[in-house]
């Protein structure tokens, strides 16, 4: 309190400097413990993302990539890094198939879904369900592109359906 003109006025409003100051420092713990908390959040949503089997890619309005998962990148057999801030079309051009789609929820706002798409790759025929929905934030206009491999599903379905056939004939 030595920085502090000392007169009759400062001593009779120290009172009310010191609750001033208290105040500040509430409003500084408590900014602290939000950008804490939001930084605690922000982490917790990214394991999420990151631990999905599922390929998620979120797009801008233009294709290019904000968030790109760990499943995306195997998927693709693309780096996030190579990806940020690029046209998603030019660098991943497998998943070009997809743009349409991307287009008419950009267009429509509304969720579009392809299933049990067959894909030749280089480990066979592998089938995918993919899910484009819109992303409606505060600044962030663009699209999810969510997309799941279903190769295991459709083959046991198609196991079951052969089984049914051939017990409808055989019994």
């Amino acid at each position: 309190m030595d920085y502090v003109v000392k007169s009759a006025e400062t001593l009779t409003d120290m009172p009310h400097i010191a609750e001033r100051a208290l105040r500040e420092w509430r409003h500084i713990i408590e900014r602290l413990q939000a950008e804490r908390e939001i930084a605690r959040l922000q982490n917790l949503l990214q394991n999420i993302t990151d631990s999905m089997p599922s390929a998620l890619i979120t797009l801008d309005t233009e294709g290019h990539v904000l968030t790109w998962n760990p499943a995306a990148e195997q998927l693709t057999n693309c780096t996030k890094e190579a990806l940020y801030h690029d046209s998603l079309w030019e660098l991943c051009p497998e998943l070009d198939r997809y743009h349409f789609l991307v287009d008419e929820v950009l267009r429509t706002q509304q969720v579009a879904h392809q299933h049990r798409e067959a894909v030749s790759t280089r480990q066979g025929i592998r089938y995918y369900d993919v899910h484009v929905f819109p992303l409606l934030a505060d600044r962030v206009t663009g699209v999810v592109l969510h997309i799941d491999d279903a190769t295991q599903r459709v083959q046991l379905e198609e196991t079951m359906l052969q089984a049914t056939k051939m017990a409808s004939v055989g019994g």
